[in-house]
């Protein structure tokens, strides 16, 4: 396409001085001195971990595959047999020959940054990807000619050169850290993508996992390097940046000598005053929580145990700490986990609420209650911790007062939280003793000393409940709860509680009066039966009908409630067993399972089935057989065959067959019943058990005709004549039979009634309830596929057409197409699609079919949500570039509409980058347009097309918009869209760019 050239503005001198623009990684190579002064702000940008990264990974890049790390075999070997235990160490491959000088400059500019970090191991390992941790601490002991695989016997930290000693104790600290940092179930952090830097991780995907096994099948080398550095005193120095760049330089010199050679380099010959030395305690109190850290990680706890003690005693001895970063709140938690599990006892500086109450539980719980008076004005224990306490207390019947107290204190807590108590508590105060009740208004008064006056409020309508209800009252005026109620509360509370007296007294007087007469059996039967209205509990039922056969023999209770009604085949089984109460109480056990099925009280329902069930087993046989397959029917519903084992499974399938095939003189199972054990063999691909079930419900043929697709797919051609049949008897669902209906006056036409045809294989409202039980991935696929086919065939328009998976499978036309119902066809596609992402809203195709559907009913804005749905989850969140797949041409000039019509219009302009040939006529058109409800110039960061960008300028100047056309003008400065670079940097920069578009937009529209 052919387009007029802008003319690209001139900057002025103003412009290019306000132009600040970040660092770029291969400036650092150019000049070696300007990494010192980066490095020397106090907000760098990149940050000193970013540049690490960004560093490794063009070096990585650019090294070539021998460079790489990657076990081998004879390494592994050597190591074997030169380690204690056979342990097998990761080889350092060196080969500065073939190494390129631009990939040892970025390893040395890398390492130099990491001696500015000082080698904090924590903003390393939470920063940095695995496989660039494992390149710096690899390299570093490259540039200190270090081996790792010398037998610990044959080092000497206490003559061993600084540098040499560093490296070695920092690569061993790493092993050890990442192997419990890999033990725990924490996301790694993955550092964004800057300057377009290539993943070596992605392109040899298996590069964590070798390095996991190496550092985990050498882990007992590195403590016992470590262990062995706890036995010798001496400081060291850390490698600062200059000794690092020094080092590199004699590394060059000696390229060309041997391996011997290179081993015995004066290493330590460069001394720099401005080396910090890090103290023997403050190296042996790092190492010490390192090692306590893996020890607790394989379970040695009383090794864990004594090097946490060595960090309580060494850690006051640190001052500003160099080398030694530990994070407290941690070690807190692995002291308190280890005086937990093993009696361990470690002196905290200040221990905490918590940990006295965890050295009171050790103490049988001496000082405990006061402990929990002390955290009800504090808050500091969860309640979690002390409803613990609580369990633990009630299962030893010796302390049983203890327990009451437990349960007090916790309740005045709850209390001030505003929440309420447990009426387990509560009914504990009926029984309690004048000195429980004193403990209660002691702990109360306590507690509201220095609490809010919300807090003081709900304490005081705590008691007083109590008082009103357990009569406690004269208790808590001789207590000095009673000081916390004012003299006016106190009338008040006296009054009621009078009240409550005169009440009771003439209820009482009413009662002796009332004899037995006629009247009142009839109130008892009607309270009685109102009872058995209510309750769903089959004892409770069968009690409920045993006391009203004894008050009224002979009347029957299963037509007390016009609503209960069970089946005529059911029915005239009932009538025809044996007495009156039997027959009412299966009659009612079947009502009310309806009922609680209906509610999804599936347990209940359960329960009352098999009550009844037990009841007629020796009656009836039909009507047995028939309540199991009631059962069944509950279980299918109650049942996620997410979790259901393989056994149960099968079991489940054996009965669904049992009852699929009942004889004609059988009670027939309901057609729900029917529906229910249909969907469940398709639910569990039991494909050909139900195409051998000799059942003529419609439920089964229809069921038959899916599962004779889906049994052969995704193979296209041997499913396609399985397939037409399908598609014959779905299509007779939406066929609508119109008749005239005439008008009452003459000459006036009648009124047009539709019906769903006679010969449909269900009946549209059945049908749609049928795909609602389904829940298998393939049948909902095949079947969202057939109906968005007809859907497509019926709307005739490619604009507004919907996506699916199989497009193929399904014929191209429909014979009677002006038969078949436009809107039906489209509820029902929309309802299955719903239906499938409550199953799994994580599907892609059946995300974007959702966003076909809202783009061709006008939603535009939904359609994006969709849209970007899809393509988020099988881009890990647009980390990734975009499958065509998932987002071909057609859906990018989708969302692009979308974002024209919702007035979006930078958005539009930015998308038609993505396009293979990028659109720029509606791109210019977009955004020369005056109302725009996006972020504009904040977008122009994502524009990577140079053509568009130069319009950018051409149009803000023209329109005068200063602030607008200078973003524009930074934007189109920046030197990775430098028309020169190769190939490979402009690809990077533009997937860059699109990956941080759409995760913006994600945002925006989720």
């Amino acid at each position: 396409m052919n387009e007029p050239a802008v003319a690209r503005p001139t900057p002025t001198k103003q412009d290019v001085s306000t132009l600040q623009l970040p660092v770029v990684w291969y400036e650092f190579l150019l000049n070696p001195s300007l990494l010192e002064e980066h490095l020397a702000k106090e907000t760098a940008e990149p940050s000193p971990v970013q540049l690490i990264g960004i560093f490794l990974e063009h070096a990585l890049a650019q090294a070539p595959p021998s460079n790489l790390w990657q076990p081998t075999e004879s390494t592994a070997q050597g190591n074997a047999a030169s380690a204690p235990g056979g342990q097998n160490n990761a080889q350092i491959v060196s080969n500065n020959t073939t190494e390129k000088k631009r990939t040892k400059m970025l390893k040395s500019l890398a390492l130099q940054t990491a001696a500015h970090l000082n080698w904090n191991l924590t903003i390393i390992q939470s920063s940095l990807p695995i496989h660039l941790a494992h390149s710096l601490l690899t390299d570093f002991l490259r540039h200190t000619h270090t081996p790792v695989d010398s037998p610990v016997e044959s080092l000497d930290f206490s003559t061993m050169d600084d540098n040499r000693a560093i490296a070695l104790i920092t690569y061993h600290r790493w092993c050890i850290r990442l192997v419990v940092l890999e033990g725990f179930p924490v996301k790694p952090t993955k550092p964004s993508a800057l300057q377009g830097v290539p993943d070596i991780a992605q392109v040899q995907p298996n590069v964590k996992e070798n390095i996991l096994k190496t550092v985990s099948d050498s882990i007992d080398k590195s403590v016992a390097v470590l262990e062995h550095l706890l036995t010798v005193e001496r400081d060291v120095k850390l490698p600062t940046p200059q000794t690092i760049r020094k080092l590199a330089d004699l590394s060059d010199q000696s390229a060309s000598a041997s391996d011997t050679a290179a081993q015995d380099s004066p290493v330590s010959m460069f001394e720099s005053t401005q080396s910090c030395v890090v103290k023997a305690v403050e190296l042996h109190c790092q190492v010490a929580y390192d090692l306590g850290a893996v020890h607790f990680s394989y379970l040695r706890f009383q090794e864990a145990a004594d090097k946490f003690a060595l960090v309580s005693e060494l850690l006051p001895k640190v001052g500003t700490p160099m080398y030694c970063f530990i994070d407290m709140d941690k070690y807190a938690g692995y002291c308190a986990a280890c005086r937990s599990l093993r009696d361990i006892s470690i002196t905290m500086a200040t221990p905490s609420l918590h940990q006295r109450m965890e050295q009171s539980r050790r103490n049988n719980y001496e000082g405990m209650v006061d402990l929990l008076v002390e955290d009800n004005e504090i808050k500091e224990t969860p309640m979690a911790f002390r409803n613990t306490l609580e369990t633990e207390l009630q299962k030893d019947e010796s302390n049983s007062d203890l327990h009451f107290q437990v349960c007090t204190c916790n309740a005045v807590r709850l209390l001030k939280n505003g929440h309420p108590v447990s009426p387990e508590y509560k009914a504990s105060l009926r029984d309690a003793s004048h000195e429980q009740w004193n403990l209660l208004f002691q702990i109360c008064m306590k507690c509201t000393v220095k609490s809010t006056k919300q807090e003081q409020a709900n304490v005081k309508v705590f008691l007083r409940e109590l008082c009103l209800t357990h009569k406690s009252w004269h208790l808590l005026c001789a207590s000095e709860a009673k000081q916390m109620f004012s003299a006016e509360e106190i009338v008040k509370i006296e009054e009621e509680l009078n009240r409550i007296d005169v009440l009771n007294s003439s209820v009482s007087v009413e009662n002796q009066t009332t004899g037995g007469s006629a009247e009142n059996r009839s109130v008892l039967i009607g309270q009685l039966e109102q009872k058995l209205i209510q309750s769903n509990n089959p004892d409770q039922i069968l009690a409920l009908l045993t006391e009203l056969c004894k008050l009224a023999p002979g009347k029957r209770y299963s037509s007390i409630s016009d609503k209960w009604q069970v089946s005529k085949s059911y029915n005239f089984v009932i009538e025809g067993m044996g007495n009156s109460k039997t027959q009412d109480l299966v009659f009612l056990t079947l009502v009310k399972a309806k009922h609680c099925r209906n509610i999804k009280s599936y347990s209940m329902a359960k329960k009352l089935l098999e009550k009844a069930h037990e009841t007629v087993k020796d009656h009836s046989f039909k009507l047995a057989k028939a309540i199991s397959q009631e059962i069944l029917y509950v279980e299918m519903l109650s049942q996620d065959l997410s979790v259901v084992s393989e056994d149960d499974k099968a079991n489940y399938i054996k009965r669904v067959i049992n009852c699929l095939t009942s004889s004609t003189s059988d009670i027939q199972p309901e057609d729900e019943i029917i529906e229910q054990c249909v969907a469940f063999l398709l639910n569990t691909k039991s494909w050909s058990s139900l195409l051998e079930v000799k059942n003529r419900s419609p439920y089964a043929d229809f069921g038959k005709l899916i599962a004779s697709v889906c049994k052969d797919l995704p193979d296209i051609k041997v499913s396609r004549k399985a397939a037409r049949d399908l598609w014959d008897a779905m299509v007779t669902v939406f066929v609508n039979m119109t008749h005239q209906k005439r008008g009452f006056v003459s000459g006036k036409g009648g009124v047009q009634i539709s019906r769903d045809a006679s010969s449909a294989v269900l009946p549209k409202l059945q049908f749609v309830h049928f795909l609602e039980q389904l829940q298998e991935p393939t049948c909902l696929s095949m079947l969202i596929s057939c109906l968005v086919k007809m859907y497509n065939i019926i709307q005739d328009d490619i604009s507004t057409d919907l996506s699916s998976d199989y497009p193929t499978l399904w014929p191209t036309t429909i014979t009677n197409v002006s038969a078949i119902s436009k809107d039906s066809v489209a509820m029902v596609t929309s309802q299955t699609v719903s239906h499938a992402l409550s199953v799994d809203a994580s599907q892609p195709s059946w995300l974007k079919t959702t966003a076909d559907i809202h783009y061709s009913n006008g939603e535009f804005a939904a359609a994006i949500k969709y849209y970007i749905e899809a393509a988020m989850i099988v881009t890990d969140f647009f980390n990734q570039p975009v499958p065509r797949t998932v987002w071909n041409e057609k859906v990018y000039k989708r969302i692009i509409k979308c974002c024209s019509n919702l007035q979006c219009h930078t958005q539009a302009a930015i998308l038609c980058q993505f396009l293979e040939q990028v659109d720029y006529t509606t791109a210019f058109k977009e955004l020369q347009e005056k109302s725009c409800y996006d972020a504009m110039d904040a977008l122009y960061e994502y524009i990577w097309d140079v053509t568009i960008l130069e319009f950018l300028v051409y149009n803000h100047n023209k329109h005068g918009e200063v602030d607008k056309k200078k973003t524009a003008i930074q934007c189109i400065g920046r030197p990775e869209l430098n028309s020169f670079n190769p190939e490979e940097i402009l690809k990077q920069a533009s997937q860059s760019r699109k990956n941080k578009f759409l995760q913006a937009m994600a945002k925006q529209y989720l």
